[in-house]
């Protein structure tokens, strides 16, 4: 039958399929082959040294990829970066001659041994959790090379002084938890973070960023560890436009009411709707500043002065309410000369405030002239003139010739006698109405002279307090922007 095979047959078909599984067997993979011969007999948990007194030089860097978040209240700082770690693994060097020329291999870096550099000044402890799903490159050579990214959440102690034109530096510091600097030595890979890829933030510009590496002495070794100092600079037009121009165009209000007449009834209304919006601004500000001790920012000195002014400006426009309507006698006498003298004739003149003073000074030196003359305030003297009038009567009476002797009492004496007590009686009803206007118009006077005494201090008030804004406002704002105002513990 032809399904039966003779044993040469057998012996052919042996051979071919012998020939044929030599052959597949014969092909290996260099890169498979490479990965079994290095890890054969490797650990992860030793140091790839084979000289155990000598240390693993790790050279560390640092990129700076975008500034997330800058928390001033709780003093936080979180950023996205990028690690990049080297260090020379003695363990895992080849010849590429023995593995078709491969030079480089990409494994995992749960498979190697890794420096256990932490950030010392975390506040989470995930940081490295993305890197590690990143692979790792090893040369030839041994030389290990890790870039991995990490956001990063570290502890920043501001400095709100100058805000909103302040300038923080963050410290983040890098180092071994474990190992002493006689087992592995942490270097710097250059003297500055990297920032070439950096993302700009819209309120924080990134300035520059040194780097320090430091060694420190501890009972337990001598440690090194990298120091990268972040220096940022706050971008403040969205303050100056939201809190600082606000507070300004508040106060200038509250000036405006010492222009205010008194008469309008909302002298006082207007102090104080001020007063609440600068005290609604402060709170805002404290809700963005740390709860600290060591410093208080310009710009919250410059609310509290403000606030201080718009309560003073509220005390003096009590005061001038008080001197313009007074509601006993006692506010109604007659003001002292000095300060008739000092206000109206100095200091109004020095405000541009027209009091009358100097008109009614002309007057009081022609109506004295007049007085001299006989006359008091443009009128006759009352008892000038009823002396004279019955007088006049007298010598009428007595030249009379129809006079009789004085020991007889004759009809026309009597009757001269009744029309003398008469015109003593319209002389005294004259004189009365003449003192009663002439009390009213000293009232008159005096009110007015009250009544000009606080249009004169507002005046004054005004001036003052409007000095004093703008010179607070130049030194405190403009010092925290140009950072001329300095003291030694931080603080104003």
């Amino acid at each position: 039958m032809m399904w039966i095979l003779t044993g040469t047959q057998v012996l052919l078909a042996v051979v071919i399929l012998n020939s044929c599984i030599s052959g597949t067997s014969a092909y290996t993979n260099p890169y498979k082959t490479l990965l079994d011969d290095l890890f054969e007999n490797y650990t992860k948990f030793a140091r790839p040294v084979y000289n155990q007194s000598e240390p693993v030089v790790v050279s560390y860097g640092l990129a700076v990829n975008q500034i997330i978040e800058v928390d001033v209240k709780n003093q936080q700082m979180d950023c996205l970066v990028w690690h990049r770690e080297e260090w020379d693994d003695q363990f895992l060097a080849w010849d590429p001659d023995d593995y078709s020329n491969i030079t480089e291999l990409r494994i995992s870096p749960a498979m190697v041994w890794l420096p256990d550099i932490v950030l010392y000044n975390s506040i989470d402890g995930h940081e490295r959790e993305i890197g590690e799903i990143i692979p790792l490159t090893v040369s030839n050579e041994g030389r290990v090379t890790w870039y991995s990214p990490g956001v990063l959440t570290t502890t920043c102690l501001m400095n709100v002084k100058y805000f909103p034109f302040d300038s923080q530096e963050c410290d983040i510091e890098f180092g071994s938890w474990t190992y002493t600097a006689d087992k592995v030595d942490i270097t710097n890979r250059s003297e500055t973070g990297d920032t070439y890829y950096y993302v700009k933030n819209g309120e924080w510009e990134l300035s520059e960023i040194p780097v320090v590496r430091i060694v420190e002495s501890y009972p337990s070794g001598t440690y090194t560890s990298l120091t990268f100092n972040i220096i940022i600079k706050r971008e403040s037009f969205f303050y100056e436009l939201n809190l600082i121009l606000p507070c300004s165009m508040i106060s200038s209000i509250a000036l405006l009411g010492f222009l205010l007449p008194c008469e309008a009834g909302e002298k006082i209304t207007l102090g104080i709707t001020v007063l609440l919006s600068l005290t609604v601004n402060l709170l805002l500000i404290s809700n963005m500043m740390p709860a600290t001790s060591t410093s208080m920012p310009i710009i919250g000195t410059y609310f509290i002065i403000t606030i201080a002014m718009v309560t003073c400006s509220l005390v003096v426009t009590v005061i001038v309410l008080i001197i313009q309507y007074p509601h006993n006698t006692e506010k109604k006498l007659k003001m002292p000369r000095w300060v008739r003298v000092f206000l109206f004739y100095y200091c109004a003149r020095f405000l541009c405030v027209d009091t009358g003073y100097v008109r009614h000074v002309t007057n009081v030196t022609q109506v004295r002239c007049e007085t001299n003359n006989g006359y008091e305030n443009g009128g006759i003297h009352i008892e000038e003139f009823s002396t004279s009038k019955n007088e006049n009567v007298l010598l009428e009476v007595n030249s009379s010739p129809l006079r009789k002797p004085e020991s007889s009492v004759s009809p026309t004496r009597v009757r001269w006698s009744k029309m003398e007590t008469m015109v003593q009686d319209i002389l005294s009803k004259v004189k009365e109405l003449v003192d009663e206007i002439h009390d009213k118009k000293a009232e008159t006077e005096r009110a007015d002279d009250w009544r000009s005494l606080a249009l004169v201090i507002d005046r004054m008030m005004f001036v003052v307090f409007s000095l004093v804004c703008l010179g607070s406002s130049l030194l405190l704002i403009l010092g925290a922007k140009y950072k001329f105002i300095t003291s030694a513990d931080g603080g104003i």
